[in-house]
């Protein structure tokens, strides 16, 4: 492996800084044009990695967005232009519904995820749907709509 150059280190740094300043610039232009939409959480993330064969580092910067339910997905999905996938999942423990999509803007990738809890009365008629008994252990997981 080679060691690394100070220019490759600087590099490395540089990235950060301006995945970074995408990532500040980006959230605070969703705070500004989605007001209305609710976050239960947010997570900006940015790292950046040089690698002593490589020409340049390789950075990736996210803003992960936890939004307070399903409705609240579909809500951040029409206003960012992306499509949702839908899963239900049905196991011994747990019942719940997810939505989630990813979908890059301004050269940041922006991951949006939602739970809800089904109840017993909801899992039941879903399995029956898709023909499964409730708490399958051999399934887990099961695709929704």
């Amino acid at each position: 492996m080679t060691a690394l150059t100070a220019q490759q280190i600087l590099a490395t740094v540089e990235a950060v800084e301006a995945g970074t300043y995408r990532v500040s610039r980006l959230v605070r232009r969703l705070l500004t044009d989605h007001p209305d939409l609710p976050m239960r959480s947010l997570a900006p993330r940015m790292r950046a990695r040089t690698y002593g064969d490589r020409s340049g580092p390789v950075s990736a910067a996210t803003v992960d967005i936890d939004a307070p339910d399903i409705d609240s997905v579909l809500r951040w999905a029409q206003a960012l232009g992306a499509v949702p996938e839908r899963k239900t999942h049905i196991n011994a423990e747990f019942r719940y519904e997810c939505a989630r999509f990813r979908v890059e803007v301004d050269g940041v990738l922006v991951e949006v995820i939602g739970t809800r809890l089904l109840s017993a009365e909801e899992a039941e008629a879903w399995c029956a749907q898709q023909a499964q008994p409730v708490g399958d252990a051999a399934g887990g997981e099961r695709g929704g709509e």
